[in-house]
């Protein structure tokens, strides 16, 4: 990940790069998006910096209840080849959904309506997405200009653990998406995966990172540790 790092900055280089440092959350993220009471909180004392996003607190949120965060505005676009890698972990990888990627509304309850059926809350987006509703591993997903969602459920994928990081990459390219995988300590792993015409490349996109309940009386969170956007400037 460092790597890709130095190999992309530049002048014509937009770069939002966050540890999670300090003792607050930076002001551009917005509120987060809930069902009831999620939240994004920023981790006192967590090694290295992390903040959480979450579906509730207590422990006693309803099933379907979520949480999801983006980034300021939607600001990125594939025609400018946007690109978005977070190192996170989901507390308890069952009766979870969680997303993470590029999405057109910061406002809905997950990009993704119904992973089994292949349908799409957003008109335009391209995320991972790990649905226990559906399967016990992540799969890629996208949609573009509200039309048939397409996703992958390649065997190569790399299935979350719980309480473990990984890091996840989505990067666009005009209409196309390709998808990424590493390890904890940012060693490669899986295989990169492409959707091609994933979205429309001149939509206003941003990043995004959702967790909601797939049972009732639990409080899921994923914790992020890193999150890097980066897009050419035209």
């Amino acid at each position: 990940v460092r790597d890709l790092i130095r190999e992309i900055q530049g002048w014509d280089t937009v770069i939002w790069e966050d540890d999670f440092l300090g003792d607050s959350l930076d002001a551009k993220y917005p509120a987060a998006t809930s069902g009831v009471d999620g939240s994004f909180d920023k981790i006192a004392g967590g090694l290295g910096g992390t903040a959480t996003i979450d579906v509730g607190d207590g422990g006693t949120s309803a099933d379907n209840e979520y949480g999801g965060i983006g980034l300021g505005g939607l600001e990125w676009k594939g025609d400018n080849n946007c690109f978005a890698i977070a190192r996170i972990k989901i507390s308890n990888v069952g009766t979870v959904k969680a997303e993470f990627g590029f999405t057109d509304v910061f406002s809905d309850a997950g990009a993704v309506n119904d992973l089994a059926a292949g349908s799409a809350t957003a008109g335009d987006a391209a995320v991972w997405v790990f649905d226990t509703d559906d399967t016990a591993t992540w799969q890629t997903f996208a949609v573009n200009g509200g039309g048939t969602p397409q996703k992958n459920e390649a065997s190569t994928i790399v299935a979350p653990v719980a309480d473990t990081y990984q890091y996840m990459g989505v990067f666009l390219e005009g209409n196309h998406a390709m998808y990424s995988q590493w390890d904890t300590s940012g060693r490669k792993i899986g295989e990169d995966l492409v959707i091609d015409s994933a979205i429309e490349g001149g939509t206003a996109v941003g990043p995004w990172l959702f967790v909601q309940n797939r049972g009732g009386s639990q409080d899921r969170l994923i914790t992020i540790d890193y999150l890097m956007v980066g897009q050419r400037r035209s």
